[in-house]
């Protein structure tokens, strides 16, 4: 006897393989849409960061702009004030280029070891000074002095006119400065 498939039995068969396709495709659908899911989270992310870097990116770029647009500004906000190490050489070129322009003789020059003095109050900034004592030779005409006193107080870094010693000399329209003392600040 020979036994083959019978109608029931194929039947049979055909509906258990059917079950278990069925159940492949709603495993297979379930695990797909749970990838489907996790890369599209993860892809938003990644947009929304290189959104927010290319928002910083610009950010910065627009401050790298301002910065350099403002470098002028820094540059002579710097020179504003001189430091203790280098004050003496770049006051004594400062002033004697103002002698000069002014058609005064170079002056002689007294920086005499005083401690920094520290601005104290509620205005005061933290910052320091020191003062110098500046000498001319000779009788010098008064307009001239004038102009010398006025590069002195518009110079950068910052000096002061803190003393003055002026005496009429006996040549008419001329002075004399045996001591004129001056302030730096620095920083």
């Amino acid at each position: 006897m020979k036994k083959g498939l019978t109608a029931t039995s194929l039947r049979s068969l055909l509906i258990t393989v059917l079950v278990v396709i069925i159940t492949a495709a709603s495993a297979g659908f379930y695990f797909g849409l749970q990838y489907l899911y996790t890369f599209a989270v993860s892809t938003t992310q990644a947009t929304i960061t290189a959104t927010s870097s290319n928002g910083e990116s610009a950010q910065l770029q627009k401050l790298q702009q301002s910065l350099a647009a403002q470098q002028a500004v820094i540059a002579k906000t710097n020179a504003l004030f001189s430091t203790s190490d280098s004050y003496q050489s770049q006051v004594v070129t400062d002033i004697n280029r103002y002698a000069s322009e002014a058609g005064l003789p170079t002056p002689s020059y007294n920086f005499s070891p005083k401690a920094p003095s520290t601005p104290t109050g509620p205005a005061a900034l933290p910052r320091s000074s020191t003062s110098f004592t500046v000498s001319l030779p000779a009788s010098v005409p008064y307009n001239s002095m004038l102009t010398f006193l006025s590069g002195i107080e518009q110079n950068i870094p910052k000096l002061q006119v803190s003393g003055i010693d002026l005496k009429r000399d006996t040549k008419q329209g001329h002075v004399t400065t045996p001591a004129l003392t001056i302030q730096v600040v620095m920083r």
